[in-house]
């Protein structure tokens, strides 16, 4: 059973030191740039250290792409890139905007509390994932 439960919004800033917000938007520049670069210039540059070891893709791969295109307004593009990272990023979307704008949390009960049961399932999605970027990319 899923219910929404009221939550405080305050403790979510604890811990938020100017060097963590420097260091993710840090994080998030290189990226960004680094996508730009390679659309820009026609490049096949990668900074998976994965795909640079092993020259086969990782569960992420295409999950530069997905996020752009879900930035960008084309969620069903972003879905093909990579579904899972399309699936978590609206997701955690969702959670933030239910959480910051609304003052609400999901309160999960059932087999969902499980710590056995959630595991599984994200290992068998990540597989799955993983399957599905093998085949595409």
């Amino acid at each position: 059973m899923i219910r929404l439960a009221p939550t405080d919004r305050k403790p979510n800033f604890n811990g938020v030191t100017p060097a963590f917000v420097a260091g993710g938007t840090l994080f998030v520049v290189a990226v960004l740039a680094t996508f730009s670069v390679n659309h820009h210039y026609q490049t096949e540059f990668t900074p998976c250290l994965f795909k640079i070891v092993t020259h086969q893709p990782c569960f992420l791969c295409g999950g530069t792409r997905a996020s752009i295109n879900l930035l960008t307004g084309h969620p069903v593009t972003a879905f093909f890139f990579n579904p899972l990272v399309t699936v978590l990023l609206g997701y955690s979307g969702f959670l933030l905007i239910l959480k910051f704008g609304f003052g609400k949390k999901i309160d999960w009960r059932g087999p969902f509390r499980n710590r056995h049961f959630v595991c599984s399932f994200a290992v068998a999605l990540v597989l799955i994932n993983w399957i599905y970027v093998l085949r595409t990319l």
